[in-house]
């Protein structure tokens, strides 16, 4: 997940996170009424066994 710090003038175009003191995501909102955390910009779900797979096979 790529994040951001924005503004509080409109928080509700981001999906937002809260992160704990290691950088750890504990929430997560979409466009949310009210502003918290740093923007989500980018979010990415993989299936990790998948990704290794096809690594692998770039590398052989």
């Amino acid at each position: 997940m790529v994040t951001t710090l924005v503004g509080r003038d409109d928080p509700t175009r981001f999906g937002l996170v809260e992160v704990n003191g290691d950088g750890r995501i504990t929430d997560y909102r979409y466009k949310p009424d009210s502003p918290f955390g740093v923007a989500a910009t980018e979010v990415f779900v993989f299936n990790a066994h998948r990704l290794w797979g096809l690594l692998a096979l770039q590398n052989t």
